[in-house]
């Protein structure tokens, strides 16, 4: 199902289309070296998958459902309490699957960048010293904890959202 463009979305649009590895330089520029432009490099990397799955969720709440809860006289806050929320939550998850991958990348583009430190780093100067065995350990390991990551987050599925379980 499509939904109409919101005044939002140019912005989140524009937001997605600037390329990470680019604008993390600038961000060194303006935030100096440390945490600041990691961390900002990795939001802008996995927030929109987080916030487009987050939206579609909020507007599949079954529409008899809303219409029931206003003929109960339930206000906005129980209506996204009680349904919208329980109902976006199987989105919600899925956008942060999608996002925690995108994070672990965005974490190594910022070392990349300007860090010296950490495991981006560790492949930057490994590939400088001609030591790829070191940066494909470093590149394995970024694996395991990406997918590490993964299933964490899909036990809190399990765990949160217990309805939306598919037969497997």
């Amino acid at each position: 199902m499509f939904h109409s463009p919101s005044s939002r979305d140019p912005v989140l649009l524009g937001l997605n289309a600037v390329p990470k590895i680019a604008i993390a330089p600038i961000l060194i520029l303006w935030m100096g070296f440390g945490y600041g432009p990691k961390i900002v490099v990795t939001l802008l990397l996995c927030i929109f998958p987080i916030v487009i799955s987050t939206a579609t969720g909020l507007r599949s709440t079954p529409a008899e459902f809303v219409e029931l809860a206003r003929s109960l006289c339930a206000s906005e806050r129980q209506i996204f309490r009680t349904f919208r929320f329980p109902s976006a939550m199987p989105h919600i998850f899925v956008g942060l699957k999608i996002g925690i991958s995108l994070a672990v990348i965005g974490a190594v583009i910022g070392e990349f960048v300007g860090a010296s430190e950490g495991l981006g780093w560790v492949i930057l100067n490994s590939g400088a010293n001609v030591n790829t065995s070191l940066a494909f350990a470093a590149m394995v390991l970024l694996s395991v904890m990406s997918i590490a990551l993964f299933y964490a987050l899909v036990a809190l599925e399990r765990l949160l959202v217990p309805w939306a379980r598919h037969a497997e």
